[in-house]
């Protein structure tokens, strides 16, 4: 089993509106939470985040990229830029569990809302790569073997 760590974003603006979302269970339950984002981090040297980062928001809007895309490019974002919530207070925790079990560490953020103004803050074109270009030694890092380059060229060309 991978060791990871657990990355919890927390909003603590003080501005209940802004601080929590609505969210509705299957058995039409209603909730609020304050949960901004999690990420989990398997790399061995992964560093938890200090304060002052500032959390990343993302849109699809395939309209404006400079490209025409295929239809597994349009589903996912396209652009994002810095967001509005920024990291003022973190906390780690080590849990005592046996080696071996799934997570070595949660890191817990709290985030203040500081948007920054519209005009300085323009969304970015995310780079979507197409595989269908792609070099031999891209797909190679990417876990594929030769005989897999012309299919995976071949899909990606058709928009699969």
């Amino acid at each position: 089993m991978t060791n990871q760590r657990t990355y919890l974003f927390y909003a603590n603006s003080g501005d209940d509106a802004k601080d929590t979302s609505r969210l509705i269970a299957s058995d039409g339950q209603e909730s609020l939470h304050s949960l901004l984002a999690q990420h989990f981090d398997c790399s061995p040297d992964g560093e938890a985040p200090e304060e002052g980062c500032r959390l990343s928001e993302y849109k699809s809007d395939p309209s404006a990229y400079s490209r025409p895309l295929n239809k597994r490019e349009a589903a996912g974002s396209t652009h994002h830029r810095p967001g509005p919530w920024v990291v003022t207070r973190v906390e780690s925790y080590l849990p005592d569990l046996p080696v071996g079990t799934e997570y070595t560490e949660v890191v817990m953020c709290w985030c203040d809302y500081q948007p920054l103004p519209e005009a300085d803050n323009p969304w970015i074109e995310m780079i979507i790569p197409s595989l269908a270009d792609a070099p031999d030694e891209m797909l190679e890092l990417m876990g594929l073997k030769p005989e897999q380059f012309d299919e995976v060229r071949d899909r990606e060309s058709v928009g699969v």
